[in-house]
Order: C-alpha cells, then sequence, then structure tokens
C-alpha cells in the first residue's frame, strides 16, 4: 500500500504535491519485495524490460503517460546498491519517457548520494532516529521510510514506532506542505494498532482523524481522491472493530461507497479491490449487528464482482472467495437455507487450496472460519460429524498458530464456542469443562479494551451455565454470573448486544435462584431494555431483537415471581417483535415457539381453552416455518406435541392427542440416538400416552408409555444428574399399570425404579426423595427392610435438600415438604425393632437449620493441632456465613452497579453462595485429614448417649399416624421404649387445636393482654384487681369466673388487648388428658410414682403437634391426684445435640463476664405500650445489688439496637423485658423490638457470644412454634440456644404484665441460692430450671389452679441445659 501511493504520488503532473524529500521516499522503499498487490497493477499495464546491475535482476517497466515507473527488486543490501541502479536508469531517461523535470526534481542523485551512505551506516549502527534528528528535515523524513521498509518487510513493533516517531519530528518542526506526511503517519498508526490485540486505541482514533484531515485537503477533482478515500475507509473499518458500533461502521460504508464511485471503470484491479473493501463492511455490519437482507444481498453481490475482476493467478483470490463464503453464511443465518452454508463451505474449501503453504497465516484464518461454517451447519442440521469438523479444524488452526500471535484469543474463542455446542450435544462433562479453560485462555490474553472481551465474557458465562447444569457446582453458576456482569459492564450503553447480554444475566440469577431459593429482581434489566426500545422508531431495525430479548426476560421473571402483569408483558413484547420482524427472518420460527409457551402459561392461568388454541396454532406455525431437515425442528415438534396435549386436558378430544404422539414420534426420529434431547423427547412421548391411557384405560397405551420412558432412561446413564428425574417418573408408570393390573411382578419393577433414582449419587435432591418415599412406601407390605433401607436413604438426603447455598426462606419453604419424614422414619424403626436406627433418623432430621448453625461453630482445637491454617480458615468461612444469614433475601440487579467498575466480589447478591462453596470445599478438604473423615457429619447415637446429663433424663415423644411412642433417655443406658397406645397424632391435633382456640378467646396472644383499663389506673400490663371480683371464678378461687365473651382489638399487628369478658375455657381438660394419656404412662414405666421422693430432672423433646402443649404442666388440678411436677423439674430441647453440646463445652469462660445485662422498653415506637416492663427490671435489680453481681439497666432512647448488642457481649445473662415477635417465614428475623428498631435473632448469632450462660426472655410467645414447621422449634427461645446461651427462659403464650415481676424476681432469688448452695458464686444458668420451678411453683401457691390462674402461670418454660 504505502509504494502504491507512493507511485501514484508521483506519476502526477503536481508534483509540488510531495515534499522535497520524496526522492528518499522512492529510493528507499524500491527494493520491496515483488508480488504485492501495487506490482500487479503495473505487470497488468506496462511492458518490461530487464538488465543487470551488480549481478541482480530488476524490471524496467515502462508505461503510458498517467503511469510512473516502477522498480521491484528481489533484495538490496544497501542505499548504495539503490544509488548504482539509479544512475543506470537516468541513461535510460528517453527509453521510458520519463519526464525531465520530475527526473531533476524528485531523482537529484548527485547532491544527496553522500549523506545517502552516511545516514544508511548511521541507521544500521545504531537503529535509532537520533542522527536524523539532529540532521535536516531531509534525513529526517528519510529515517522514517527507511524504519517503514524495513517493517513491511520484516515487521517489528519497535521500527514501525521509530518511522511513528520521525514524521511525528517533522510534523513538530515544519507544518508546511504535510499532506503525504499525513498520510503516511495515519497509515503507519493503522498498521501499529493492528500489530497486535494490546494496542493503543489513541492510534486509531488518530489514524481516522488524520486520515479526515488530508480527505478535507484533497480536491475531489484531484487524481489522489480515490486513494484518499480508500485509506481513510481502511482506517475507519478498523475503528469500527475496534469500537463494535454499528454506527461507525455505517459511516464507513459511506467513505467506501465514495471511493468505489471514484474509481474508473476500466481500472478493473482498483474496482475489485474497492469491491471487496466495501462488501466487507457490509458483511460484517450483517453479521455482528444483525441487520435486514438487504445489506446481505448488496454485500454478496459486491464481493462475487470483486472475485469477476481479479485475476486468476492473484493472491488476493482466496480472500475473496473467503468473503463470498461470509456472505453466503449469513445469508444462510437470515433465511436458513441449507443452500447457502453449504456453498459457504464450498467456497472456503477451495480458497482453502490456492492459499501458498508458505502463507501460514492466511491458511490459520481460513481453518478457523471453516470451522465456525461446520458449526453453523451443525446447528441447523443437528449432524454430530459437522461439529467434529468444527472442533477438528479450528484445533488444527490453534496448532499451528504461534503462542503470541494476535489471532490466538479468536481461535480459542471460537474452540470454545463448538465445544460448548458439542456438549450440548452430547452431554460429554470433559468437554464443557475444555471450553471453558479455553475461553478462560482466550479471556486471559485479550486486552481490556479490545471489543471482543464482552463477547468472551458472554460466551463464557454461557459455558459455566452448561456446566452448573450437569454438575450442580454452585462455583460454576457464581463463575457465570461474574462473567455475564463483565460482558455488560464491557458493552457500551445503546449496544446492539445489551439486551442479549442483559438477558443472559438474567438468565443465570435465575437459575441460580432455583436452587438457593433467593427471590431475583430483575427490573433493572427490564427497564433498561424497555428504556432503549422507547429511543427507536417503529420501523428501527434494531426493534424486534430488542422487543423479543424484553418479552424473554419478562418471561423468566413470570417463571420465577408467577406475576400475571409479568405474562401479559411478554405476550405484548413477543406478538410486537413478530409483527416487526423482516420478512424472511430465520429466528421467526424461535419466536412462534415462545410466543406459543407464553400463551400456554396464560391458558393456565385463566383455565381458557381459548389461549391454549392460540399456543397451539403459534407452535404449528413454529413447525410449518422450519425446514425438515432443520436442526431444530425436532424441539419444535416436541414442543407442539406437548401443547396438543395441554389441549387435550382441556377438550378430551382424542385426535388432539393422536397428533400429539405423531408429532413426538416424528421429533424422536430426525435425531440419532446420541443427541442430548432425546431423553427429554422421549419422556415427553411417554406423557402423551399416559394421558391416553388416561381416558382409553387401554393398556396398550401405558406400556407404550412405559416403553417410551424406558427409552429415555436408558440414554441416561447412571452419573448423570437427570438420572434419578427419568428414572422416577417411570416408576410412576410403573405404578398406574400396577393399579390398573394388580400385577405383583409390575410393582416389584416400580419399586425397583424408584430405589434406583433414590440411590443416585446426584440429581435434583427432591426427586431423589420423592422416589425413596415411593420405594419405602410401596415396599412396606412385603419387605420391610426394604423400608427401613429406604428411610435410611431418605434422611441421607435431608442435608442436601436443606443446603447451606440455599436461602433462609427456602430452606423454611423445603422444610414443610419433609417436615414429618423424620417421624414416620422414627416409628417405622419402632415398628422394625430398631430404636437406635430411629433415635439416628430422628436426630438428623429434626432442627436442621439449628444443626447448621450448630456445625458452623464446631469447636476446631483437634484440627487447629494437625492443620492451624485449615482450622483458621474453616474457623474463617464459618464465621462469614453465620454472619450473612442476616442479609436481604432480594437480589436485585441493579444496572447502575452492573456498568461500574466496582469489583463484582462487593456485590451482596453473591457472598452468601460464594461462601457456601468455599465452606463445602473446605470441609472436604478436612474430611481427607486423618482422623477427621467423618468431620460436621452426624454425631453416633452412642456419642449422644454418653454425653446426656448424668442427672436426669431425656424423654423423646414421637408422634405419626400409626403409632406414638416415648423413649427415654439416660446417660450410658439402653434407650427405654415407651409405647403411648392410648394417645394418637388425631388427639394430639386436636388438642393443639384446643389450646390455641382457648387462648385466642381469652386474647391471649401479646405480652400485656389484660383489660384495658381507664389513663392513670395500672400500669397497662397489670389486669383488673382481684378485689373487682372480675378475675373470681365459679368457686371464688382465683382470677376470672369463666364467664362472658371476648372482643380482640388487634394493635399494631402484635397487641391484641381483651376488652369484654371471657367463656369459660377448657385449658384444665386439656392439661388432664395430657397427663393422663401421655405424661403418667411415660413417668410409670421411669419409675417416677412417688411424691415424696427426689423429683427427676426431666428434658422434654416433643415432637409434631405435641410441641405446642405444655408438657411440663400436665396435671389432674381438679382432683389433685397428680400433676407433672409433682415428680419432675422440666425443661425443653429442640434436639438431642443441643444438649449434649452444652453439656460438652467448657464453660469456665463465661466466669470471666458473669453479670446480668437488662432491658425494658414502656414505650417502643410502633408498638403498644408496657409500662410494667420498668417495674418489672426494678423489682430483680436490688436482688443483683443485694448479692454483688455487675449489672447494667438500658430502657427508653438507650435501647438501642447497637447497644444491647455491644452489653450482649459483656455480660454471662441477660434480661429482656420487651415486645418481641417471632417471624415463621424468617426465623433468623425473629427479635426484640428496641428504640430504633428488631434486634433480630441473627445479628445475636453472628455475634458469637463465647460467654453466654443464661437468657430471660419475659415477652410474648418466645417458645411459641409455627404449625408447618413444628420439628424446627423455630422460636427465639430455640434461637437464643443456637446463639450460644446454655439456658433459656422463655413463654409458651403471652404473660401477664402483673405477674411478670414476681416471676423474675422469685426466679432470681433462687438461682442465687442454688448457685451458692452448689459452691458457686453470683448466678449459674445450669441451675435455671431448678429456679424457675421455685418462681411458678411459688406463683401457683398464690393464685391456684383455676382456668385463668393456669393461663398465668403454665406458659413459663425452660430450654437448654
Amino acid at each position: 500500500m504505502y509504494l502504491e501511493n507512493i507511485t501514484v504520488e508521483c506519476a502526477q503532473d503536481d508534483i509540488h504535491l510531495l515534499t522535497p524529500f520524496q526522492e528518499e521516499k522512492l529510493i528507499l522503499m524500491i527494493h520491496i519485495l515483488g508480488g504485492r498487490e501495487w506490482a500487479e497493477v503495473v505487470l497488468r499495464r506496462t511492458a518490461a524490460t530487464t538488465w543487470t546491475c551488480h549481478d541482480r535482476s530488476i524490471r524496467l517497466f515502462g508505461g503510458t503517460p498517467n503511469l510512473w515507473v516502477v522498480l521491484l527488486a528481489e533484495s538490496c543490501n544497501g542505499i548504495g546498491h539503490i544509488c548504482q541502479y539509479w544512475r543506470e536508469l537516468r541513461e535510460l531517461e528517453e527509453k521510458v519517457h520519463l519526464g525531465a523535470h520530475a527526473v531533476t526534481k524528485v531523482f537529484d542523485i548527485e547532491r544527496s548520494e553522500s549523506a545517502r551512505f552516511t545516514f544508511e551506516a548511521n541507521l544500521q549502527s545504531s537503529s535509532s532516529i537520533q542522527v536524523a534528528l539532529a540532521d535536516s528535515l531531509e534525513s529526517l523524513d528519510g529515517a522514517a521510510n527507511y524504519f517503514y521498509r524495513r517493517y513491511t518487510r520484516d515487521g517489528g513493533r519497535g521500527l514501525i514506532e521509530n518511522a511513528i516517531e520521525a514524521w511525528e519530528a517533522i510534523l513538530d518542526r515544519d507544518d508546511s506542505e504535510t499532506t503525504p506526511i499525513l498520510r503516511f503517519l495515519a497509515l503507519a498508526l493503522l498498521d501499529r494498532f493492528m500489530e497486535d490485540e494490546d494496542s493503543d486505541p489513541q492510534d486509531i482514533k488518530r489514524a481516522v482523524s488524520l486520515m479526515q484531515e488530508v480527505r478535507s485537503r484533497t480536491p475531489t477533482t484531484h487524481a489522489l481522491h480515490a486513494f484518499v478515500l480508500e485509506d481513510l475507509g481502511r482506517c475507519l473499518a478498523e475503528y469500527a472493530i475496534h469500537t463494535d458500533n454499528w454506527r461507525d461502521l455505517d459511516i464507513c460504508i459511506s467513505v467506501q461507497r465514495d471511493a468505489l464511485k471514484a474509481t474508473p471503470t476500466d481500472d478493473s484491479l482498483r474496482r475489485a479491490k474497492r469491491l471487496f473493501n466495501l462488501a466487507s463492511s457490509l458483511i460484517r455490519r450483517s453479521i455482528e449487528f444483525r441487520t435486514n437482507l438487504a445489506h446481505i444481498q448488496e454485500g454478496l453481490k459486491l464481493a462475487k464482482e470483486s472475485l469477476d475482476l481479479t485475476p486468476a493467478d492473484s493472491r488476493e483470490l482466496p480472500r475473496r472467495m473467503g468473503l463470498i463464503s461470509s456472505a453466503l453464511e449469513m445469508r444462510f443465518r437470515f433465511s436458513g437455507d441449507l443452500e447457502d452454508i453449504n456453498e459457504a463451505i464450498a467456497q472456503l474449501q477451495m480458497a482453502y487450496k490456492l492459499i501458498p503453504t508458505e502463507d501460514l497465516m492466511e491458511r490459520i484464518k481460513v481453518l478457523s472460519r471453516l470451522g465456525t461454517l461446520f458449526l453453523a451447519r451443525y446447528e441447523a442440521t443437528n449432524r454430530l460429524s459437522d461439529v467434529r469438523f468444527s472442533i477438528a479444524t479450528i484445533s488444527e488452526a490453534i496448532e499451528l498458530t504461534p503462542t503470541n500471535d494476535p489471532q490466538l484469543p479468536q481461535l480459542l474463542t471460537s474452540l470454545g464456542a463448538s465445544l460448548t455446542k458439542s456438549f450440548y450435544r452430547t452431554d460429554d462433562l470433559s468437554e464443557i469443562q475444555t471450553s471453558i479453560s479455553v475461553l478462560e485462555q482466550a479471556i486471559s490474553l485479550t486486552p481490556q479494551s479490545h471489543p471482543m472481551l464482552p463477547t468472551r465474557h458472554d460466551l463464557l458465562g454461557s459455558a459455566l451455565e452448561y456446566s452448573f447444569n450437569v454438575s450442580r457446582e454452585l462455583g460454576d453458576i457464581q463463575a457465570s454470573i461474574s462473567s455475564h456482569r463483565k460482558s455488560i459492564q464491557l458493552t457500551p450503553a445503546g449496544h446492539l448486544m445489551l439486551g442479549r447480554r442483559l438477558s443472559g444475566l438474567a438468565r443465570a440469577l435465575i437459575m441460580r435462584s432455583k436452587v438457593t431459593g433467593e427471590v431475583v429482581d430483575i427490573q433493572e434489566v427490564i427497564v433498561a431494555l424497555e428504556n432503549r426500545i422507547k429511543e427507536l422508531s417503529e420501523g428501527h431495525e434494531e426493534l424486534p431483537n430488542l422487543l423479543y430479548e424484553l418479552g424473554s426476560v419478562i418471561m423468566r421473571r413470570f417463571h420465577e415471581l408467577h406475576l400475571p402483569e409479568d405474562l401479559e408483558k411478554g405476550v405484548d413484547a413477543f406478538e410486537r417483535a413478530i409483527k416487526l420482524a423482516p420478512r424472511g427472518l430465520s429466528q421467526i420460527a424461535d419466536w412462534y415457539n415462545d410466543l406459543g409457551e407464553a400463551y400456554v402459561w396464560r391458558s393456565e392461568l385463566s383455565q381458557n381453552a381459548q389461549y391454549q388454541v392460540a399456543a397451539v396454532e403459534a407452535k404449528r406455525k413454529a413447525v410449518q416455518m422450519t425446514p425438515t431437515t432443520h436442526g431444530v425442528r425436532p424441539v419444535f415438534l416436541n414442543s407442539f406435541g406437548m401443547c396438543l396435549g395441554r389441549l387435550f386436558d382441556f377438550t378430551g378430544d382424542i385426535a388432539l392427542i393422536e397428533e400429539a404422539i405423531a408429532s413426538q414420534r416424528e421429533a424422536v426420529t430426525l435425531v440419532d440416538e446420541g443427541h442430548a434431547g432425546l431423553p427429554t423427547w422421549y419422556s415427553r412421548l411417554a406423557e402423551s400416552f399416559d394421558r391416553k391411557f388416561s381416558q382409553t384405560m387401554v393398556e396398550a397405551d401405558i406400556r407404550e408409555a412405559i416403553a417410551a420412558q424406558t427409552k429415555a432412561c436408558n440414554l441416561v446413564p447412571e452419573g448423570n444428574f437427570d438420572f434419578p428425574s427419568y428414572r422416577r417418573a417411570l416408576g410412576e408408570i410403573y405404578l398406574k399399570l400396577y393399579k390398573h393390573t394388580h400385577d405383583q411382578g409390575v410393582l416389584c419393577q416400580a419399586i425397583a425404579v424408584f430405589k434406583s433414582a433414590a440411590m443416585s449419587p446426584v440429581g435434583l435432591a427432591s426427586e431423589r426423595i420423592r422416589a425413596s418415599q415411593r420405594w419405602g412406601t410401596y415396599s412396606r407390605s412385603f419387605d420391610f427392610q426394604s423400608t427401613l433401607d429406604s428411610f435410611d436413604r431418605t434422611i441421607d438426603l435431608l442435608g442436601v435438600f436443606i443446603g447451606l447455598e440455599q436461602s433462609q426462606s427456602r430452606r423454611q419453604s423445603n422444610i414443610q415438604h419433609i417436615s414429618g419424614v423424620a417421624l414416620s422414619a422414627f416409628a417405622a424403626a419402632c415398628e422394625g425393632g430398631q430404636v437406635e436406627k430411629g433415635l439416628e433418623w430422628l436426630e438428623r432430621g429434626r432442627c436442621l437449620v439449628w444443626s447448621q448453625l450448630n456445625n458452623l461453630r464446631t469447636p476446631l482445637d483437634d484440627l487447629r493441632a494437625v492443620d492451624e491454617a485449615l482450622a483458621d480458615r474453616v474457623l474463617e468461612i464459618s464465621k462469614a456465613l453465620d454472619a450473612s444469614g442476616a442479609q436481604s433475601e432480594l437480589t436485585n440487579i441493579d444496572l447502575e452497579n452492573i456498568m461500574s467498575d466496582a469489583p463484582i466480589s462487593t456485590k451482596p447478591d453473591r457472598e452468601h453462595t460464594d461462601l457456601t462453596v468455599e465452606w463445602n470445599r473446605l470441609v472436604a478438604s478436612v474430611r481427607t485429614k486423618p482422623g477427621f473423615e467423618h468431620f460436621l457429619q452426624a454425631t453416633p447415637v452412642s456419642t449422644l448417649l454418653q454425653n446426656i446429663p448424668t442427672h436426669g433424663t431425656v424423654v423423646i415423644i414421637n408422634m405419626h399416624a400409626t403409632r406414638c411412642d416415648a423413649l427415654a433417655l439416660q446417660s450410658r443406658r439402653d434407650p427405654k421404649l415407651i409405647p403411648l397406645a392410648g394417645f394418637s397424632m388425631a388427639k394430639a391435633k386436636s388438642m393443639s387445636v384446643q389450646v390455641r382456640e382457648q387462648l385466642g378467646m381469652r386474647g391471649v396472644k401479646v405480652r400485656g393482654y389484660e383489660d384495658e383499663r381507664p389513663s392513670g389506673e395500672g400500669d397497662g400490663r397489670d389486669g383488673p384487681s382481684e378485689e373487682d371480683g372480675s378475675w373470681e371464678d365459679e368457686s371464688g378461687h382465683g382470677p376470672g369466673d369463666g364467664n362472658g365473651s371476648d372482643v380482640e382489638v388487634e394493635d399494631s399487628g402484635f397487641r391484641a388487648t381483651r376488652v369484654a369478658r371471657r367463656k369459660k375455657a377448657g385449658i384444665t381438660q386439656m392439661l388432664r388428658e395430657l397427663w393422663t394419656l401421655v405424661v403418667r404412662p411415660i413417668f410409670n414405666a421411669l419409675g417416677l410414682t412417688d411424691k415424696s421422693a427426689p423429683r427427676e430432672r426431666i428434658w422434654w423433646l416433643p415432637t409434631g403437634p405435641l410441641v405446642f402443649l405444655p408438657l411440663h404442666a400436665a396435671g389432674d388440678y381438679q382432683t389433685g391426684t397428680g400433676v407433672a411436677s409433682d415428680f419432675a423439674v422440666s425443661s425443653y430441647i429442640p434436639n438431642i445435640s443441643i444438649l449434649t453440646s452444652r453439656t460438652t463445652a467448657s464453660h469456665t469462660s463465661y466466669h470471666n463476664n458473669v453479670g446480668i445485662f437488662m432491658v425494658s422498653q414502656p414505650k417502643t415506637p410502633g408498638q403498644s405500650p408496657l409500662p410494667g416492663t420498668t417495674q418489672e427490671v426494678k423489682a430483680i435489680q436490688p436482688v443483683f445489688d443485694m448479692h454483688q453481681l455487675r449489672n447494667a439497666w438500658i430502657e427508653g432512647e438507650e435501647a438501642t439496637t447497637k447497644v444491647a448488642m455491644e452489653n450482649m457481649a459483656q455480660y454471662s445473662c441477660i434480661h429482656m423485658a420487651c415486645h418481641a415477635v417471632q417471624d415463621d417465614e424468617e426465623p433468623l428475623s425473629s427479635g426484640f423490638f428496641l428504640q430504633d428498631g428488631r434486634l433480630k435473632l441473627s445479628t445475636i448469632i453472628k455475634n458469637n457470644l463465647k460467654t453466654a450462660d443464661l437468657a430471660f426472655l419475659s415477652a410474648c410467645q418466645t417458645s411459641k412454634g409455627d404449625e408447618k414447621l413444628s420439628e424446627e422449634a423455630v422460636h427465639l427461645a430455640a434461637g437464643m440456644l443456637a446463639a450460644g446461651y446454655r439456658g433459656v427462659v422463655g413463654t409458651m403464650w403471652s404473660i401477664r404484665d402483673q405477674y411478670a415481676p414476681i416471676i423474675a424476681q422469685n426466679f432470681y432469688k433462687e438461682l442465687f441460692n442454688l448457685t451458692e448452695m452448689n459452691g458457686g458464686a453470683g448466678v449459674n444458668g445450669v441451675y435455671a430450671a431448678a429456679a424457675l420451678d421455685f418462681a411458678v411453683q411459688q406463683l401457683r401457691a398464690e393464685l391456684g389452679d383455676s382456668e385463668d390462674a393456669l393461663l398465668t402461670w403454665v406458659p413459663y418454660v425452660h430450654f437448654g441445659l
């Protein structure tokens, strides 16, 4: 290009356009190797003569007056040779028709020959331009030309930089007549920018600017005008690649059109080149920016014209054939015509054969393009051979490519894309792993400013999604989200691909939410797409694609949140996209298919068959618009068949299900056995036969369903993530056949299939649990051991089903689905005589959330002795996971943050999941250490039994529909099973409902439930006095008369205040039944029958509805024949592990912080007044002062969450007299209402209170459980145990403010007494249960055992050691 420009310049009559130094330009460039395009121009236009000089052959061409002389030399050893050539040349001046004025002006050899010899020597010795800088502008220009000549011949960044520096120096020293210098500098900057992928973007920007200046200086009538336009077009083309902006490419196309118009029609070679340039830009615009078919057609037409004008022996022939191939590929992508992609491959294969073997770089480029074309054809045909060819050709190209070649990142990108597509077909995990590896390598080799970097991050994000679908490794989906985010960050605002990339991020986030349960807010993505759409006119070429992406994102959110308005917006976006789509767009079939799916959901929500009809028609169009040979046709056929099946459900029209079966059968015949979609399609075919059987009851139909599902199962090997799902589905079909035929052999087949699904080491935990439950249920009647085996497997899977990676709300939701599993397992184990196994299952299957928190606090002393660094890392991550539970459940895609440069790791939505990935890795690492193989696994029953306190009995009561049993556990004794034959699950539920109804009738919900009184009378917690008679019962023995009715007034959503008299309650009857049917049989079995004997210490562990009943207060209070407190001091525990962990833990450290911290809140913002809380603390503080116990008290404005938390860390005991709330949906959000908001349980837990001993929760319902999560003990009392407290005093229902100070004062007095009696000082939580029992019995002695008296003292309970 450089010599060509000089040749043309020297051919002009207006020789003044050249600088005075242009003689060096020709002389120093004359020896450039022949064979370049500029030489071909001369060869075709001129006749040649040859002479020999210094034994080297050169050619001298004479031509027409409009052309100048060009010299070709194979090589040149120095300036001296060139000078000699020119002496001989001047003797031939007349022969070659050179103008005397031009030769004299430009080639004055004599005046500069000696200078040239000196110049050459200096350059060769120093490779520097310092000599030239010190010399004249003439020498400086010569230096620039020399370096540029060397760069053109040999390459090397240093040479081009020296040339640029020299020309820059000329511009700095002389600004007269610099047009040629500007032009050469622009071209040099362009070459430097194209040198490698890490070039300075300012080079290309300045090259464009300089060429635009040259264009403005060059008249349109000037002979150089077309050349200037051509060079400007080159610069603009590279600039558009850099910016990845279609607007820049459109400017380039406009300039290239002008260059073509300025080219004489008889200048075929020059015209061929400029046709090629323009066609390249038009086709690239179609490839990069998915423009309309007109651009593609014009580009293809111009590319063919360029090829027709290219000589058969031209070295440009392969490139021009390659451009035609690109145009055909793009037309194929637009129209889907297989002939185009076939011809594109054929063109490129012919081009490859024409490339000289020594032209390695061009061969690499063509191999890479061939790989891309094979991949495109694979996507259309699903022929596995095509994707194999794609991988093979690109791999060959990579092998030929030097490691430092700038083409390597793109080759790696292409290979990654092909491997990802192949994996989608084969499910070969090694392929997706290799894809991820090569894409990561491509990204590492790509400069931050490179325009392909966003695309590469997007491809990597998609590859990681595919990997996650198989591996279910959270690290994969986390890395995917990170890659998608980076892609978006690097994509310019308004870029055409931004919508698709935002959609990819939304897809990955929602995919993660399916596992973690987080609620994903993708509103920012939707808003970004909607804003871009608003900016575009109705006919804008971007609009259809953006509307489709918008519809896709909205529908993803609909699938997550099921908001009807999202469904309508999604349908509207799809419909508009289809309406505005250009004719012949190949993607239109996909759009109709997705629109049909949206109609299906509309039909599901409305139960309107007309929408299902619309869905069928949309999907029918998708099938009709797809050629029979196209690879996506089986997908559409299967989807169409499913849609017909749903319409069949509405109408019962047998013709619909027959058409569905036919469509799905065609789908499975269009692909070979290795296709990844085949198992799904066979499974859907089985569903259609199943539907048909449900109506026809023809056995052949259900057997066809079994055959189809069996084929699906056979195509999914063991170890595949979907294996249990397909197997469980087959088991369900076998069950239908069994119920139809009553064939025991069929039932055995069903059980075997369910068992294989349940025992799969991978797959959705929910699928495996359901399969395991089916296995156990249907084998129970003839193989009870198999049933027990199924329970063992189910319990194993619970930890996976309720994983740490899930959000708290997802875990709670999942727990609801399996809350009765442990109880069923225990009942079965008891039936099978395996009590200890049942105990193990019960312990592992209940209180899962608290168990996980307990695991995060496991002492690491033993591990630290083996690997201190690993122990420290485990501690660090466990603390972080412990704390991360306090974060919001909502994941919000904040576009502003995404587009910022903030580190991805700082985004809160991924922190918890990242920590879980690291936690799982660390646990696996610990388990590789000798002696730690069972690290954090369930504690063996034998160990649990050894660590039970030696001075009491743990009583587990298991509730199940088939049987109810108590299991008594005592230290170092065998468990004692106590069947409760007279009790049942139904009875327990009835009693639980009775308690709730009675409490509700009496307005007993929130602390301070007494009757309202006039202002100034009492403290708002105190009820009416005994003197007014309103609390006397029928016999005058206690509060209340049991008559009247209740009206409740809700206060702030928490407080319920009684405003009327109450009906007679049945609490007494409930407690008598609880004593007769449950507690007395247990005490009898334990030998607790003598009231005069020392009372036993009992830790109750109830299950099912029994958790809501006061076992500690069971008794016959009307006859006085026996109550639980006569025989035992009671406590409750959520599970055995909590108790044993408190038994074995060293609590010597709590003595360092011994003392009590008190909070009272008489007036909490937003809550009802509790003035009695002040009186309560005033009643107990003197007790602490008398015993010289360190204490602190905050109230009112001082009682902030921060101050409270700081003090809790400083004192071993706390007393909370305030409003509290139990959050059933988010247990860790339960807490205490203070002056500035809620002190959440999660905040308390994450502070890891190592010296915590006793918590007295003088608030409402602090031990009330949740009916839906009865096995999880989701209440504040259990939560405080999880936070580290050894013992907790709580309440089962609302407490009466009048007596709260009395209970508290007596409790602490007795606690001091018991501590001192046992040789201690201060308070020791070990004696809290006995102290509470004393305080309650004192109040009972005062109030008696009437209904209302029972409501007063029964709710106080103790949890823990």
